[in-house]
């Protein structure tokens, strides 16, 4: 199948992230109506084509990186909240519930 001549070939390579965040938006969280997310990766294509997904349905997006350079660059994109993320990834679900307004995670120790 041919690329349409109207659609830019460097803008058609990002077409499958799309396609796999709006399944994961639509299949994967089917039934759940969320008004925040926590996406880890933003700065990837996948990552990215969801917070633009999420913004543009309204979603607020926390997103997870490993670099002040890339929490920059997702909040251009349309984070709202951006968490560096290092080794110690179990506080992720604490940095959602201060970013959310929401109560944290029960501790299980």
């Amino acid at each position: 199948m041919a690329l349409p001549a109207e659609i830019d070939p460097d803008a058609a390579v990002a077409i499958p992230n799309y396609e796999v965040a709006c399944a994961l938006l639509n299949e994967a969280a089917r039934g759940l109506n969320p008004r925040s997310v926590y996406v880890n990766g933003v700065a990837g294509g996948v990552g990215c084509a969801i917070v633009h997904l999420c913004h543009a349905a309204g979603i607020e997006i926390i997103a997870g990186v490993n670099s002040a350079v890339k929490c920059a660059f997702c909040v251009r994109e349309g984070a709202i909240h951006t968490n560096v993320s290092d080794a110690a990834i179990l506080r992720i679900p604490c940095r959602f519930a201060s970013c959310t307004g929401s109560a944290p995670p029960l501790s299980s120790a």
